[in-house]
C-alpha cells in the first residue's frame, strides 16, 4: 500500500513538470513586465565639450521601462539589458528637457518609458592643470625609502564643471612598495584626481589617465656633516650663535653608501654678514647618492648682532694694583687710560663709567724689578660684550719700602679685589694678597 502511494506521488510530480515545461516551451504565453531603475546614458558629451560645455556628473538619471514579450524571455531581463540614451548634441548652457530613447529588441517590445523626458542642466566646461603627488601602498623595509624619483608627466589637465575642478587638490599616483627594487625601474600607475582629504573625484575628463613613475628602493644612512665657516664679520658685527647640523641622512644603494664616511659642504663665507642668516649649504654628494627625506632641507643658521662702542677715560689713580707687595710700594707711571667698551645698543646705553673697574695684578717675581709692564684688566658689573684699553698695558714703578704699610691690617690684604667675581673676566686674582698703592 505504501509503495503504491509513493509511486503515485512520483508520477504526479513528473506530470506537473511535463505540463509546466510544455506551457513554457510550447505554449510560452505573452506577458507584460516593468523593469525599474534603468540607467540613462548621456551621449554626445564630446560635442558639448567642443562648445565649452559639460554636464555635472552628480546628475544621474534612471527610467522605468515597460515591456511585452514571451514569459520565458521576460523572466531573464534586468536593467543592464536595455540601452537607454539622451542625446545632448546642440544644447546650450542652461536647463533642458531631453527625450529618452530606448533601443528596440527582437526579444520583446517596448510599451512605455517613464518618464519620457528628463531635465538636464548644462554648465560651463572648466579646465585646470593639477600637480601629481606620489603615494605608496604597503610598508617600506626598515631604513629604506624611495629615491631617484621622476614623474612623467609632472601635471595633468582635468576638465569638468567648476565645482568638480575646484574640488580637486592634486592627481594621486599610487605606487605599490612591493614593486620597487634597489635598481631604478619605471612603473605605470593610474592617475586619480583627489580632494584635499584624499577622497577620489570621478567623472572628470583627464588629459592623461596614467603616469610613469621612475623610482628605486634606497637604503638610508646617517653620516657626519662637515661645514666650515670662513672670514670675519664686518666691523661692528659679532656672531652670537652658530647652529650647524652635525650629521645628515643620505640615501642610495647599500653598496654605494658603505664607502661614505662623511659629507663635506662648501665653505660658508661670513665676511659680509650683517644680519642673522639662514643659509642652505652646498653639499658635495657622491654620484648615485641623494639626501634622505628627513634631511631634505638642511640649513645653517648664523645669528649676528650689531656691536656698539663707547670710550671711557680713567686716570692712574682710578686703576687698582693688586698682588703681593709686602715691603714694597707700587704706582703707575701712566697719566690716563682710554677704555673702549663693546656691546649691543641697549647694553652700551645703560653702561656708565662706574660700572667698570680697572686693575693690574702683580706677581711676586715682578718685585725683583724697579719697573714692570703689566696688563690692564677689567671687572664690570653690567652685561657687556668686551672691553679694550689703550694702551693695553701700563708701566708700574716698584719702590722698596723700609717698613710695611700699617694700613694693610693684620692679615695684609688692603685694597685686594677678587677678579674671579667678574663674569666677564676669566683670570682670577689672589684675594688673599697684600696690596700697596701709592697715590
Amino acid at each position: 500500500m505504501f509503495q503504491n502511494n509513493k509511486m503515485n506521488l512520483i508520477l504526479s510530480i513528473a506530470a506537473a513538470v511535463i505540463i509546466w515545461a510544455y506551457v513554457i516551451t510550447a505554449v510560452n504565453p505573452v506577458d507584460d513586465r516593468v523593469i525599474g531603475n534603468v540607467p540613462v546614458e548621456l551621449i554626445n558629451l564630446d560635442a558639448l565639450a567642443d562648445d565649452g560645455l559639460t554636464v555635472s556628473p552628480t546628475q544621474t538619471y534612471t527610467v522605468d521601462v515597460a515591456v511585452r514579450g514571451q514569459r520565458s524571455e521576460l523572466s531573464k531581463l534586468n536593467s543592464s539589458d536595455f540601452s537607454v540614451t539622451a542625446n545632448l548634441k546642440g544644447f546650450s548652457k542652461g536647463t533642458h528637457s531631453v527625450d529618452v530613447l530606448v533601443a528596440e529588441s527582437e526579444k520583446f517590445t517596448i510599451t512605455e518609458v517613464r518618464p519620457k523626458r528628463i531635465d538636464i542642466v548644462v554648465e560651463d566646461l572648466v579646465t585646470a592643470l593639477k600637480p601629481i603627488r606620489l603615494s605608496y601602498s604597503g610598508k617600506f623595509p626598515e631604513n629604506t625609502e624611495p629615491g631617484f624619483l621622476s614623474l612623467s608627466p609632472q601635471e595633468i589637465e582635468i576638465a569638468g564643471t567648476r565645482e568638480q575642478v575646484d574640488s580637486v587638490s592634486f592627481i594621486e599616483a599610487k605606487v605599490d612598495v612591493a614593486d620597487l627594487r634597489e635598481e631604478e625601474r619605471t612603473l605605470t600607475v593610474n592617475a586619480v584626481p583627489v580632494k584635499n582629504n584624499g577622497e577620489a573625484v570621478y567623472n572628470l575628463r583627464l588629459s592623461q589617465t596614467t603616469i610613469d613613475v621612475t623610482a628605486a628602493l634606497c637604503t638610508v644612512k646617517e653620516v657626519p656633516l662637515v661645514v666650515n665657516l670662513v672670514g670675519e664679520p664686518p666691523e661692528g658685527i659679532e656672531v652670537t650663535k652658530k647652529d650647524i647640523p652635525e650629521t645628515i641622512f643620505i640615501r642610495g644603494s647599500a653598496g654605494v653608501l658603505s664607502g661614505i664616511k662623511e659629507i663635506v659642504a662648501n665653505d660658508i663665507n661670513i665676511g659680509s654678514l650683517r644680519e642673522t642668516a639662514i643659509i642652505t649649504p652646498i653639499l658635495n654628494l657622491p654620484s648615485f647618492v641623494e639626501l634622505a627625506n628627513v634631511s631634505r632641507n638642511p640649513v645653517v643658521t648664523i645669528e649676528v648682532e650689531g656691536v656698539v662702542a663707547k670710550n671711557l677715560s680713567y686716570g692712574a689713580d682710578e686703576i687698582e694694583i693688586v698682588g703681593p707687595v709686602s715691603g714694597y710700594a707700587a704706582h703707575l707711571s701712566s697719566a690716563e687710560i682710554t677704555v673702549t667698551v663693546f656691546g649691543s645698543k641697549d647694553q652700551i646705553e645703560a653702561f656708565e663709567k662706574k660700572d667698570l673697574s680697572l686693575y693690574i695684578e702683580l706677581r711676586e717675581d715682578d718685585y725683583a724689578e724697579t719697573s714692570v709692564s703689566a696688563e690692564i684688566k677689567f671687572k664690570y658689573e653690567k652685561p657687556l660684550k668686551r672691553a679694550e684699553s689703550n694702551p693695553s698695558r701700563a708701566q708700574v714703578v716698584i719702590e722698596g719700602s723700609e717698613e710695611e704699610d700699617d694700613s694693610s691690617g693684620a692679615n695684609g690684604t688692603s685694597g685686594a679685589i677678587d677678579a674671579g667675581t667678574n663674569a666677564g673676566e676669566t683670570e682670577a686674582t689672589n684675594a688673599g694678597s697684600r696690596t700697596g698703592v701709592r697715590r
